[in-house]
């Protein structure tokens, strides 16, 4: 009987995308694992410094996969060299992170038309992105994700603990 069967649906592949703080970067990160524990492709896209700061996703356990990849930070007048989230700044530099941010609008679309054009199998995932999981500050994201047809989602609420 068809509706005695149960349907299994194909693993995604979700581009995660945090703000550039460690309150925002460490909960997207968990929800990574958590997606990569369901069998789902991870790409978990930051900057390099706070990617290398990241703690290490073990493999053991996750029957899908996280696969880090690091965009370089945009030089911006007065903002710190190596600053790449707000730990490293004092508040009132916060703005200055939120410019370098903005400038990573073209890598990404660099990164995202890459992925969708060969169908993910440039680099370690097989398939095409099927969503963008952006944090609060990507104004700039979303024509991106639509421009390549990727569906995406904005976290507009803290996701801390909600998983």
């Amino acid at each position: 009987m068809a509706g005695d069967e149960q349907q299994q649906q194909a693993p995604l592949h979700v581009v995660v995308f945090p703000w550039l703080a460690f309150g925002h970067l460490i909960p997207f990160l968990e929800l990574s694992k958590r997606l990569a524990a369901r069998g789902h492709a991870v790409t978990f896209v930051s900057t390099p410094r706070n990617v290398a700061r990241l703690p290490p996703v073990p493999a053991a356990g996750l029957s899908g996969q996280v696969r880090m990849v690091a965009l370089p930070l945009p030089a911006v007048d007065g903002l710190p060299e190596g600053a790449e989230s707000t730990a490293d700044l004092p508040p009132e530099k916060v703005e200055l992170l939120k410019a370098a941010f903005d400038g990573l609008a073209a890598p990404f679309a660099d990164f995202l038309a890459a992925a969708c054009s060969a169908g993910g199998r440039s680099g370690e995932l097989e398939r095409r992105p099927d969503w963008v999981v952006l944090d609060f500050a990507h104004h700039w994201l979303c024509p991106i994700a639509d421009q390549h047809q990727v569906s995406r989602t904005c976290s507009r609420h803290h996701i801390h603990g909600r998983f």
